[in-house]
């Protein structure tokens, strides 16, 4: 009880200064109120009967009402009041408080009154400043305690407080949406000098300033460890997109979009310099959650943006995996993602071509441009998650008879075998096949997203035949190769394939990693020795 004092005692100094301080709710307290005018009127009594009775002149009757009455009654209710005001300075009930008032001041501004007063610059200079120092309270509170709970009540408060607003705010008045001389000298605007006429434009500014501090709150809670907090921030802020989506607020979408690719920058950094890939991975999922309610909504153009987001930022996290190898992870979670909606989107019938657009940047997550497979190490692109998620992919295509998608999966895994060479494509593909075909539906550990297994797949049954489809493109795939480097005809590049790549091996007639007899891939004949062997002439 005394630590819970002392800590709403210390709190309630952290917030000197605020023009919104906690006085102001004293002074609109009845009880409080009614109790001090009690003390002063009390006083001001017994001033008079000390005057009264240096002279003479104070009647008995007044000295009893004073003594014994009075003094009693400030007494008996001076303890009750005691408690009552530990109770009023409690953490979670001040956080309430500022939450109510805010909303409050915010409800005030759709009514006629506030709608005239706001015409006036002082006074709607007035109301701007007292909702950014509503924020501001709250944002000093959360550093201040030291209590989870309290801080999770806070970040959920303050995304209330824009899910309240951004409903009502078709009801303000458009002049409330022009930036004040003081709003722009506040601390979280100092640096977004010349954006001004944007926020103006799309009426977003105080949707601005809580996102500023809401991302402020990811990184002191990602530096102090704290994932799960760090974590609420970007659930909150996927809730918030909800809302703006279900709302048709798309200049709000705009900004949330932008913050999800800030907080994965931040993630990004923390993520390289401690090597600790769950912030990541949380930003990841809600980002995801996001990007899903986009498609619930049909909003194809953001769904479109954010795909290729995701494909530009798994990429630079490949690239990264090199000195953090706990970001490889992390690409496969996006890839989980992009392979969700995509099997929503087909599910769905959306447009073909739209499909097939998104299904190319799914394929090019574990693909960069600018990065050449064959400088990564070969166990990456043996133990490569990405591939994996593509497969099943593949399946759910080969499921649903999509021949069009599984030729491209198809095409892309291809790219491997020049890579990889023949042995270590193999590897690739009995490791792949065997996870998808093996793998339940949960992991046997939890993570902060449950135990739910990336890798699983319901379509389980046709990994085999899909196995030997790969194994069927991979031959031709290497005896076109063997053709064009030897200028072969396609007889002689079957035998010359079979002789050599099995005399390399073993010495003998048999390969033991690469692609060997019939009776290894289910479905497909061994090439047949040429029945003559005449090399073509230049």
């Amino acid at each position: 009880f005394f630590f819970k004092h002392k800590t709403a005692n210390a709190m309630l100094r952290s917030l000197v200064g605020s023009e919104m301080c906690i006085r102001d709710s004293y002074m609109k307290d009845l009880p409080s109120l009614i109790y001090v005018w009690f003390l002063i009127v009390s006083g001001m009594h017994a001033i008079l009967v000390k005057l009264y009775a240096d002279i003479d002149l104070v009647r008995p009757a007044s000295r009893v009402f004073n003594t014994h009455i009075l003094l009693v009654l400030s007494a008996f209710f001076a303890f009750p009041y005691i408690f009552y005001i530990l109770r009023y300075t409690k953490p979670s009930n001040v956080i309430s408080r500022i939450y109510g008032n805010n909303i409050d001041q915010i409800h005030d501004l759709t009514t006629d009154r506030a709608q005239a007063l706001i015409t006036v610059p002082n006074i709607r200079e007035q109301y701007q400043v007292q909702m950014f120092e509503a924020l501001n309270q709250l944002d000093d509170i959360l550093e201040y305690v030291s209590f989870k709970e309290l801080k999770a009540d806070i970040i959920h408060q303050m995304s209330l407080t824009i899910h309240e607003y951004v409903r009502v705010k078709s009801h303000i008045g458009d002049e409330f949406f022009t930036v004040m001389p003081k709003v722009r000298t506040d601390i979280s605007f100092k640096t977004m000098i010349g954006q001004y006429g944007d926020m103006e434009k799309t009426k977003t500014f105080y949707e601005q300033k809580l996102f500023r501090l809401l991302g402020n709150v990811y990184i002191r809670q990602i530096e102090d460890g704290s994932f799960d907090l760090a974590s609420l921030v970007a659930a909150e802020m996927s809730e918030i997109g909800l809302t703006a989506i279900e709302l048709e607020d798309d200049h709000l979408v705009d900004v949330i979009i932008i913050r999800f690719n800030t907080l994965l920058r931040f993630a990004i950094k923390h993520a390289i310099k401690n090597n600790e890939a769950r912030n990541l991975y949380n930003v990841a999922f809600h980002y995801g959650n996001f990007v899903n309610h986009l498609a619930d909504y049909q909003r194809i153009d953001y769904l479109k943006r954010c795909f290729m987001y995701f494909r530009i930022y798994g990429i630079e996290i490949f690239k990264h995996g090199k000195n953090s190898p706990a970001l490889y992870f992390i690409v496969d979670v996006i890839a989980t993602e992009m392979k969700k909606l995509l099997e929503k989107v087909y599910n769905e019938k959306w447009d073909r071509d739209l499909q097939a657009h998104l299904l190319g940047e799914i394929l090019q997550v574990d693909n960069p441009p600018d990065v050449n497979k064959e400088d990564l190490d070969q166990g990456v692109l043996i133990n490569n998650g990405v591939r994996i998620l593509q497969i099943g992919l593949a399946l759910f295509y080969e499921r649903h008879k999509e021949e069009e998608f599984v030729e491209r999966i198809l095409k892309d895994v291809m790219d491997d075998v020049n890579v990889l060479g023949e042995i270590n494509f193999s590897k690739v593909i009995e490791i792949s096949c065997g996870r998808l075909k093996f793998a339940g539906p949960t992991f046997w550990e939890d993570t902060d997203r449950g135990n739910l297994n990336i890798y699983y797949t319901p379509d389980q049954n046709l990994v085999d035949s899909f196995k030997v489809k790969l194994y069927d493109r991979a031959r031709l795939k290497l005896i076109e190769t063997v053709s064009k480097e030897f200028r072969l005809e396609e007889e002689e590049a079957h035998g010359h394939y079979r002789g050599a790549v099995c005399h390399k091996v073993h010495g003998c007639g048999e390969s033991s990693g690469g692609f060997r007899s019939s009776s290894h891939f289910p479905g497909t004949e061994p090439p047949r020795k040429p029945h003559s062997s005449t090399r073509k002439t230049s």
